[in-house]
């Protein structure tokens, strides 16, 4: 709700030690576990810090990809917020290489 509220900040205080009780009692592999992740990396680039979003991302991306497969909807949705962020950042080679996948994917997916 904060992070949909816009406070950043307060949304991280808040996230950041809960995503470190969910991984010790959930595990990483957890759904609940990869939501709140990805909620963090939300909160921590809207603060300016790309690095530790990117890594967030990258690590949840790497994680649906073994759980569910590279295919898998919601490892699609991950891949294609990494793209977005490339896209923001000026990273166009990259975000466009992700975005294809995920249309090609999502594309097969939907027949």
């Amino acid at each position: 709700m904060l992070v949909s509220q816009g406070k950043w900040a307060l949304a991280e205080q808040l996230v950041f030690p809960i995503l470190f009780i969910m991984k010790q009692e959930l595990g990483i592999e957890h759904q609940y576990t990869l939501s709140t992740m990805a909620n963090l990396a939300v909160a921590v680039e809207k603060q300016g810090r790309h690095e530790e979003s990117e890594a967030l991302r990258l690590q949840l991306v790497n994680t649906r990809k073994r759980i569910f497969g590279k295919k898998h909807p919601g490892t699609l949705t991950c891949v294609d917020g990494l793209a977005s962020k490339y896209c923001s950042q000026g990273r166009y080679p990259e975000a466009k290489q992700l975005q294809l996948q995920v249309a090609k994917a999502r594309e097969k997916n939907l027949g």
